[in-house]
Parts: C-alpha cells; structure tokens; sequence
C-alpha cells in the first residue's frame, strides 16, 4: 500500500519526502525532527500511513506546523472551544 501511495504521488507529478523514523509512542523529539523537516523541505502537506504512533506523529507535526509551541498546549478535549467529534 505504501508504495502504491508513493507512486501515485509520483504520477500525479506530486514531489514528495518519506520520513520512515517513527517509533512507538513518538518523542517529542521526533515531533520537532518531523516539523523541521516539514519547514526545510516548505512542503504544503503532511500524508501520514501506518499505525497509530505514525498518525499520532504526524498529528502533532500538523499541529505545531501552524500554531505556537508547547505542543501540551493542544492536549485534552478541554482545550477546543467546540467539542471534538469523538
């Protein structure tokens, strides 16, 4: 499946950067690996593909690519406004 993603990313003439460093339960280290990679490479989006460590990764990339650190500022459901569909 992975390959698949990448080469349709290929075809639609779509550059792409793989990042494959992930481990269980990501650091918070690798979170700010994955954003400077994410600023150096100016890429306009993140696609995340494997499990839940690989999502929870580039979940918290996402968010601290356009909104301020600490990334414990957006931990909780308490934190939105509106509540979160679960």
């Amino acid at each position: 499946m992975f390959l698949q993603i990448v080469a349709s990313l290929k075809d639609a003439e779509i550059e792409s950067f793989v990042c494959n460093e992930v481990q269980p339960d990501p650091t918070l280290e690798k979170v700010e690996s994955g954003l400077q990679i994410l600023h150096d490479i100016h890429a306009g989006a993140v696609v995340a593909i494997g499990g839940g460590s690989s999502l929870d990764c580039a979940k918290a990339i996402c968010c601290l690519a356009r909104n301020p650190a600490p990334l414990s500022n957006y931990v909780g459901i308490t934190k939105f406004r509106i509540r979160v569909f679960p």
